[in-house]
């Protein structure tokens, strides 16, 4: 939030105290706050910026032509089990296929769901700076 807007707690709260004591005030929600808990949903257009996504293993790294002298054969096919993976790769491709079925299975996923929470969270908060600033602009 810029500095520059105001944001005053406005809805003050009276809390629960023993009877022998008085009520405990507390300062309770600011107007930030507010407007980000009654946010409209987040818009299709709203995407703010994101760590990358994770980048699929490459085939090249787990050619290793110690193992198999026909690397260029290896390379093949890797690029034909990627575009048809209905089965599995020879035993010294296999480290590659457990990568690469990780990042499809696990890695993308996962970041792909953080990415889509930290849209709507990110989206709560835009939407309550740009009411104080509004607010700010055009006072009632």
């Amino acid at each position: 939030m810029k500095p520059s807007i105001p944001n005053p707690h406005v809805f003050p709260l009276m809390g629960i105290a023993p009877e022998d004591q008085h009520p405990v005030e507390n300062q309770g929600m600011t107007l930030r706050e507010y407007f980000a808990a009654h946010a409209p949903g987040c818009p299709d257009w709203y995407w703010p910026e994101f760590e990358p996504a994770p980048k699929p293993p490459r085939g090249e790294d787990y050619v290793n032509p110690d193992v198999n002298p026909c690397a260029e054969q290896d390379r093949k096919t890797i690029a034909e089990w990627l575009r048809d993976g209905c089965y599995d790769l020879p035993e010294h491709l296999q480290a590659f296929q457990r990568a690469f079925v990780q990042y499809q299975v696990e890695l993308l996923p996962d970041w792909e769901r953080r990415r889509d929470l930290n849209r709507v969270v990110a989206w709560r908060w835009e939407y309550a700076d740009l009411m104080l600033a509004y607010e700010a602009k055009e006072p009632r």
